[in-house]
């Protein structure tokens, strides 16, 4: 009973002590605010800027033979193809030596030398091989363009199975010659559309939200959770106050580590609470937009940023150990809960990792609660 009412004490003189770090709270948060909103709005700003990316720039020549006709069929389909419009710049070249010229100049990053009798080698099955010369397999342009050569490829021998499986249907029934060349040409200008012009199957994902919220409500919310965890620099001093003599005095009343840690736990609470407060009023008057149920919303993401304090403090000895490790911990969640960037833009492993991490569940409550659901 004797140590449950110390640690109340305790608890209360650690709020008493609170009041005057008040004031450097909410300045501090003023301008940690300003700083982690503008540079959200930039990024987001200029994020997805329009022309920002640029084009792979690739050669193609192709023969002059029976097979011109089907060849030139396939690369327009694949010319129309909106993936293809985006990310691939298609040059044809009147002769071998002009595409040469061109990867020489370094105007092209790839260069294709189609065979003669390609189309008909990939349904006869002879299969003759494209000659493709490269320039640069450093950039990520040049890894892009794999892909897409990659894909291709797959789509081409589904073409080629399938037009393979048509033939031997036909000629199970016994169709005459003149019929199965007719049948077959449509197989085959079937399965080529079929196979290469997939846009229609795909869905078009745009990065320009996160759940919810518009791009520019996200960086929001992601500067708010840096500028809560931030604040954590100005209490530094007041949840490592305690010194060697003044623990080992309160041990003699019976209170160890742990009760120290759950009364600054308490007694941080309300502090990065009232850090929020200016941030919320900052926020709806800049989006005219006021949600007052964000208040109580915001609660669960208060005290997991609290409770995040609070451990990193407990773990480290002095003030500069302790800001470094919240430093580098918040820059952490906040790029793997996609704070930082898109999560739709983070590799996959980082994604799958954000579920173990709180950043992302602390990024949507703020949001929520400074915007609603």
């Amino acid at each position: 009973m004797y140590n449950n009412k110390f640690f109340l004490n305790l608890t209360v003189a650690n709020l008493k002590r609170l009041k005057n770090y008040i004031l450097p709270i909410f300045i501090s948060i003023v301008i940690i605010l300003s700083i982690c909103a503008g540079a959200g709005i930039i990024i987001s700003k200029n994020i997805y800027k329009a022309g920002v990316s640029s084009k792979v720039s690739i050669a193609y020549y192709l023969p002059d033979d029976e097979d011109k006709k089907a060849n030139n069929f396939g690369l327009n389909i694949i010319k129309e193809m909106e993936s293809t419009k985006e990310v691939v710049n298609l040059i044809q070249v009147d002769n071998i030596d002009d595409g040469y010229e061109l990867l020489e100049k370094g105007d092209v990053l790839y260069y294709i030398i189609v065979p003669e009798s390609f189309f008909s080698g990939i349904m006869d099955s002879t299969n003759p091989e494209l000659t493709i010369l490269f320039r640069d397999n450093s950039q990520i342009t040049a890894y892009i363009s794999n892909e897409l050569f990659c894909s291709y490829a797959r789509y081409l021998g589904v073409a080629q199975a399938g037009v393979y499986s048509a033939l031997d249907t036909l000629r199970i029934h016994e169709t005459d010659s003149d019929e199965r060349k007719s049948i077959q040409k449509l197989v085959n200008m079937s399965y080529l559309d079929r196979s290469l012009n997939k846009d229609a199957y795909f869905d078009k994902i745009e990065a320009t939200a996160e759940g919810n919220h518009s791009l520019l409500e996200h960086y929001m919310a992601s500067a708010v959770m840096l500028s809560l965890f931030f604040i954590a620099f100005v209490m530094m001093p007041y949840l490592q106050g305690y010194n060697k003599g003044l623990i080992t005095k309160l041990n003699t009343y019976k209170t160890n580590s742990f009760h120290i840690f759950a009364s600054n736990f308490i007694a941080s609470i309300p502090a990065v609470y009232v850090a929020f407060v200016p941030c919320f009023i900052i926020i709806s008057i800049i989006t005219k937009s006021f949600n007052p149920l964000g208040l109580i919303w915001i609660l669960p993401s208060i005290l997991i940023i609290s409770l995040l304090i609070n451990i990193i403090s407990s773990l480290c000895n002095n003030q500069f150990t302790a800001n470094m490790a919240v430093l580098v911990f918040t820059l952490i969640i906040a790029y793997v809960g996609g704070g930082i960037l898109p999560q739709a833009m983070l590799p996959e492993a980082v994604n799958d990792f954000s579920t173990f991490l709180p950043g992302e569940y602390i990024i949507t409550n703020i949001a929520n609660s400074l915007f609603g659901l």
